[in-house]
C-alpha cells in the first residue's frame, strides 16, 4: 500500500506524540500487576510447558505467547516491552486513518487517530493490556473486510477474530458484529456465515486439540469456559462504572471530558438516524455496530474496570469520519488541540527527563534491583512462593509455588472456587505454600482474610528463619530468603 509523504510527515509528529505521553511514566517498574502475570505466565512457553498446565492466570492462552514472543525479542528487558507497546498504541492510532479515512491526504483524517491517543493519554491506559492487543487482530480483520474483495474474506476475519479471543475472551462481542454486519449488507448470508463459523471454529478446535495432545484439556476448558462464565456472574452496574470513568476523565482533562460526551452524543444521534431510515447498507451503520460491540465488551467485563473500556476509545473516534460538516469539524479540532496541550503540559516534561535518562531508566526498577542482589544466592531447584510483586519470578525464570501466578486472584472467590473444586489450589492455599517451607518467600502484605498474620509470623521467623533482604532504596519489594 502506497502511503503519501504528507502522510508520512504527520505520521512521525503522531509517533513523537504518543512518546511525549507514553514515556511519561516508563521511569516505574509497574503500573498494574497484570502485565506482570502476563510475563511470568508466558515463561512457561520457554520451559515447554502450556498455560494452565502448571500455572494460571486469567486470560486465553495466545496473550502468554504474544508476551513471550515480546520477551525473546527484548532479551526480557522491561523498557523495551513498554516502548513495543507504544508502537502498537501508535499503529492503532494510524489504523483509524488508514481504515476509515480517504485515501486522498487530508489532515481531518488524522483527527481520530488523534483522539484515541489523547483518550488513553492518561496512566490508567499506559500498561501493556491485552485490550490494545485484542485489537489488533479485530482491526486487522476490519481492514480485509473492507480492502479485501476475495470470496473467502469472511473465513480470513473469522481466523483473526478467532485470534482475539484467544488474547480476551471478551472479543467475542466483535464476532457479534460481524454476524450484523453480515446480515445487513451481504447477499449470500447463509455462504459468509458458513466462512466466518469455519474460520472461527478452527483456530478453536486447534488450540483445542494440541491441550489434548498434552493431556491437559480439561484445564483449558476448565479456563476458557468454566471460569470466565463464573468470573461474570459477579456484577457490577454498567452506569455507574461509566458515570465514574467520564468525572474521573472531568478531573484529568476538562477538554477531553468534552471530547467524549460530544462522540458519544454523536453516535447516539447517529443511531436514532439509522433507526428511524431503516437503511443499515452503510458505512455508518458498521461504525456504530462496532462502538456499540466495544460497549458490550465493557459490559459483559462487569467489573469496571477503566482498560476495559480501550475497544470504546478506539471505535468511538472512528465516528469522527462520518462528520460532513465545517463548522462541526472545527468544533472537534478544537477540543482535539485543546486537550493536547492540557496533557503535555501534564506529561511531557517526565516523558523528555525519561528519554534524556533512557540508559539508566531500567537499572533504577526495584525488582530488578532486588534480582542482581539475590540471583547468586538461588539454586534451581529452590522453592519460590511470590504473593506480591510476581515480577521477581520473571526475571529469575522461575514458577510460581502457588498454581496461581497473579496475587490478586486469591481475592476473587468465583476464580478460587472453581480451582478448589477441580483440585488445583487448597481452600487456604497462601498458608498451604508456607507450609511447604518454601526457599525464598516474596512479598509481606497479606489479605488478612488469606491467612492468620500469627501463622504468617510464625513460619517465616521462627521455624524457618528467614533472612529478610530490603536493602534497595525504594522498598517496594520483600524478600525473605532461608538462611
Amino acid at each position: 500500500m502506497k502511503i503519501n509523504n504528507k502522510f508520512l510527515f504527520f505520521y512521525l509528529c503522531i509517533f513523537i506524540q504518543v512518546i511525549l505521553i507514553q514515556f511519561s511514566t516508563h521511569h516505574y517498574e509497574t503500573l498494574d500487576w497484570d502485565i506482570n502475570a502476563f510475563l511470568v505466565t508466558s515463561l512457561e512457553f520457554g520451559r515447554g510447558d502450556l498455560p494452565y498446565e502448571f500455572q494460571y492466570e486469567n486470560k486465553p492462552p495466545l496473550l502468554f505467547l504474544i508476551f513471550f514472543i515480546f520477551s525473546a525479542i527484548s532479551q526480557k528487558s522491561l523498557l523495551l516491552i513498554k516502548i513495543i507497546n507504544d508502537l502498537i498504541i501508535f499503529l492503532l492510532s494510524i489504523s483509524l486513518t488508514r481504515l476509515y479515512g480517504n485515501k486522498s491526504f487530508s489532515l481531518w483524517n488524522l483527527i481520530p487517530g488523534l483522539t484515541f491517543i489523547a483518550f488513553t493519554s492518561n496512566v490508567w491506559f499506559h500498561p501493556n493490556y491485552s485490550e490494545y492487543l485484542l485489537l489488533v487482530f479485530v482491526v486487522a480483520s476490519n481492514f480485509i473486510y473492507q480492502k479485501s474483495d476475495s470470496k473467502f474474506k469472511y473465513l480470513y476475519v473469522g481466523i483473526l477474530l478467532a485470534l482475539s479471543t484467544l488474547v480476551n475472551l471478551g472479543a467475542i462481542v466483535f464476532l457479534l458484529s460481524y454476524i450484523l454486519i453480515i446480515y445487513i449488507k451481504e447477499e449470500r448470508v447463509r455462504v459468509e456465515y458458513r466462512n466466518l463459523f469455519f474460520g472461527f471454529s478452527f483456530v478453536h478446535l486447534l488450540t483445542g486439540i494440541t491441550y489434548f495432545v498434552f493431556g491437559i484439556l480439561e484445564e483449558y476448558i476448565m479456563s476458557l469456559v468454566v471460569i470466565p462464565y463464573s468470573y461474570t456472574s459477579s456484577e457490577t452496574s454498567f452506569w455507574s462504572a461509566i458515570q465514574v470513568f467520564v468525572q474521573a476523565l472531568a478531573d484529568f482533562d476538562l477538554f477531553l471530558y468534552g471530547l467524549l460526551v460530544i462522540l458519544i452524543t454523536f453516535t447516539l444521534f447517529k443511531t436514532v438516524s439509522l433507526i428511524r431510515s431503516l437503511d443499515f447498507n452503510n458505512f455508518t451503520s458498521e461504525i456504530v455496530i462496532q462502538i456499540f460491540a466495544s460497549a458490550l465488551f465493557f459490559g459483559l467485563s462487569s467489573k469496571g474496570y477503566y482498560h476495559h473500556l480501550i475497544p470504546l476509545l478506539y471505535f468511538l473516534p472512528a465516528c469522527l469520519h462520518l462528520l460532513d460538516k465545517r463548522l462541526s469539524k472545527g468544533v472537534i479540532i478544537f477540543f482535539v488541540v485543546f486537550s493536547f496541550i492540557g496533557v503535555n503540559e501534564k506529561l511531557a516534561n517526565q516523558s523528555i527527563n525519561n528519554i534524556r535518562n533512557l540508559q539508566t531508566l531500567e537499572e533504577n526498577y526495584p525488582t530488578k534491583k532486588a534480582y542482581n542482589q539475590i540471583k547468586n544466592q538461588i539454586d534451581n531447584n529452590d522453592i519460590i512462593f511470590s504473593t506480591e510483586n510476581i515480577l521477581l519470578l520473571y526475571f529469575l525464570d522461575r514458577p510460581n509455588s502457588s498454581y496461581i501466578v497473579h496475587p490478586a486472584l486469591y481475592n476473587y472467590p468465583e476464580i478460587t472456587s472453581v480451582l478448589e473444586s477441580s483440585n488445583k489450589i487448597s481452600k487456604k492455599e497462601v498458608i498451604k505454600n508456607l507450609q511447604l517451607l518454601p526457599d525464598v518467600i516474596e512479598g509481606s502484605s497479606f489479605d488478612r482474610s488469606l491467612i492468620d498474620m500469627n501463622i504468617y509470623q510464625e513460619i517465616v521467623f521462627r521455624n524457618m528463619n528467614f533472612e529478610l533482604l530490603n536493602y534497595w532504596d525504594e522498598g517496594d519489594v520483600t524478600v525473605y530468603i532461608k538462611k
